[in-house]
């Protein structure tokens, strides 16, 4: 009877264990511009997040990077989108982005440059994405959306040049 209970028990957790989320890690290379009338903000850089998969398709990520162009910007992103099950997995995900720090500053109207950070909603694309076992690579993700520095609105793009993905 124990050993029973005991393979029932390993047999439900298993079961749980492949029920839940699939998180990974990431690795990425890549840029963001915010160009609001008061603020440009971005360049290119690197960054690392993490990833939950739910059900193979709907994805959760969140990221930090460091950008280097318009003196050092930090990047913090979130979102959450949809990919393709199989090898070759294209992939489409909504982001908000949240930038700090370095910037080329104009005045509006009299009033003084923006200081605080801009925060942006993206909508990005990955075609060229592939998922071999537990590795995922990503090459050249584009992103397009709308930017403000709390004073102006401006359009915001991102480009993903390499991301590697690997689940734990």
């Amino acid at each position: 009877m124990t050993a029973r209970a005991l393979v029932a028990v390993a047999l439900g957790w298993s079961a749980a264990a492949q029920a839940g989320p699939a998180i990974g890690l990431e690795l990425r290379a890549g840029g963001s511009a915010s160009l609001t009338p008061g603020r440009t903000q971005g360049g290119l850089g690197a960054g690392a997040g993490v990833r939950l998969v739910f059900d193979e398709r709907w994805l959760v990520h969140a990221d930090v990077a460091a950008l280097f162009a318009l003196g050092v910007v930090g990047l913090v992103r979130a979102g959450a989108g949809w990919q393709r099950p199989g090898t070759w997995s294209p992939m489409v995900r909504a982001d908000v982005e949240l930038g700090f720090g370095g910037s080329l500053d104009f005045s509006i109207g009299g009033r003084a440059p923006p200081h605080g950070p801009t925060l942006g909603l993206v909508a990005s694309a990955g075609l060229l994405r592939f998922v071999t076992g537990k590795v995922t690579i990503s090459v050249l993700e584009l992103g397009i959306g709308v930017s403000t520095d709390f004073q102006s609105v401006g359009p915001r793009f991102g480009l993903s040049l390499l991301e590697l993905g690997i689940a734990l």
